[in-house]
């Protein structure tokens, strides 16, 4: 059996829940946790999870592919900000969903406290111009900016389970592809897994497992580490043990 065909296997053994169902788990304000291992380790992390957690299913399919463009001023203020560690910052990105060919526009706000905020709004098609991009931030961050325009961008596959007990959302995102300005670093080899809930600290039984594992929660932002595998010259001391982790896992 293939690698994809055991993680199909395995995914067919939740039970699953529907886009109407995880609406009712609001978490647009959350804190969020962040781990990254070998793809290796996806199987024997799901079957393990079964029981615990509901799988998204949208028209039969259980993992889905997304494709997000970012937005960030000429000398990247956002990739700065995450990179000087500032607690209090933002992203902005326009995301679109394949699986329903839906678009939204975000700003994902992290507070002084650590608590992720995130807004969005609908976009008619796949496309926003730089103008409506700037009004909207202007609008949601209180701050006079017009100078927001596209930077890196990134494609990938989630899973993305859920558990109303915990009040917790997981998402594993896989087959990352970075791109900016014709370049491209495609990976096959890690998951980027991240837990989204109520609670700062909660000991579930997803953070459990990869604590089993030996895994641990890192800083990761996919936007930021793409913008710094796709341009060795940009600022990045604070992300090179990432860079590191991430060489190791290509080789193991």
């Amino acid at each position: 059996m293939s690698f994809e065909q055991k993680c199909k296997s395995i995914l067919s053994e939740f039970d699953s829940v529907s886009l109407s169902d995880i609406a009712k788990l609001n978490l647009q304000r959350r804190y969020d946790t962040k781990f990254l291992f070998s793809i290796k380790k996806l199987p024997f992390l799901l079957r393990e999870l079964v029981g615990y957690y509901k799988v998204v299913e949208i028209d039969k399919q259980r993992h889905f592919y997304y494709e997000t463009q970012y937005y960030d001023t000429a000398n990247l203020e956002c990739y700065l900000a995450h990179h000087n560690d500032r607690k209090k910052r933002f992203k902005v990105r326009k995301r679109h969903y394949s699986v329903n060919d839906i678009s939204y526009f975000e700003i994902k706000q992290k507070t002084n406290k650590g608590k992720t905020l995130k807004t969005r709004k609908q976009l008619s098609g796949n496309t926003i111009n730089n103008e409506v991009c700037n009004e909207y931030i202007n609008k949601i961050l209180h701050q006079e900016n017009d100078c927001f325009i596209e930077s890196g961008s990134n494609s990938f596959y989630r899973i993305t389970l859920v558990s109303f007990a915990t009040k917790e959302r997981i998402t594993l995102d896989f087959n990352i592809c970075f791109s900016e300005e014709g370049r491209n670093y495609n990976s096959n080899y890690f998951v980027v897994a991240e837990i989204k809930r109520e609670k700062k600290y909660q000991y579930t039984p997803f953070y459990l497992t990869l604590k089993n594992l030996g895994i641990r929660p890192i800083r990761f932002s996919k936007y930021c580490i793409g913008m710094a595998l796709l341009n060795p010259d940009l600022k990045q001391n604070t992300f090179k043990n990432i860079i590191l982790k991430l060489n190791k896992l290509e080789n193991d």
